[in-house]
């Protein structure tokens, strides 16, 4: 996916936020999609993502698609969401290369195309059970959404400051009216 056709999601998402349905859950799954490429360089997989902060390039690319993952567990299998559930680290030895994650990148937003395919309500007004209570699943929903985004971002100024330039990065103005912090690392 191109710079331009990310920039047309992220101005799309940022006039239908609201929407409900398929226009919504196609936006969400292009958005991952950005995400799921072989860019991260696999010599530097167990490097941090930042000086300050205790995650490797390796956790963090995993944990972009565990939080979509996390979603269809408690989604669909009724697993009461909390923090932890999304932060689930990769067994040892798993997910060394940025191809590995981009694989089960796709695996995950495989599996969210079907359970979106399927779902009946897609109002997504269902209660789910989270660590703050019962709550409606489209607010699960976009937060999980803007939470792999915001990973993303960050994960693109990683391979910027690799001197790999990313696969469409988008700028502060593609990203404008979402609710993602606005300094990087926050």
């Amino acid at each position: 996916m191109d710079v331009e056709k990310q920039r047309e999601i992220i101005r799309l998402w940022n006039r239908m936020r609201q929407v409900e349905g398929p226009v919504a859950e196609e936006i969400r799954i292009q958005i991952l999609e950005c995400f799921a490429q072989p860019d991260l360089p696999s010599a530097r997989m167990n490097e941090k993502v930042i000086d300050n902060r205790d995650r490797s390039i390796r956790l963090m690319g995993h944990h972009v698609f565990r939080i979509g993952e996390a979603f269809l567990e408690t989604a669909v299998g009724g697993v009461e969401y909390a923090v932890q559930l999304a932060n689930v680290p990769p067994k040892e030895g798993t997910f060394t290369t940025g191809e590995e994650i981009a694989q089960y990148g796709e695996t995950v937003i495989k599996r969210l195309q079907e359970w979106w395919d399927g779902l009946g309500d897609k109002s997504c007004q269902q209660k789910v059970k989270t660590f703050f209570g019962m709550q409606p699943l489209y607010m699960l929903y976009e937060r999980s959404t803007w939470h792999s985004a915001q990973h993303g971002r960050q994960l693109a100024a990683v391979l910027e400051r690799f001197g790999i330039e990313p696969n469409g990065p988008l700028t502060k103005e593609d990203l404008a009216g979402l609710p993602l912090p606005e300094r990087l690392w926050e």
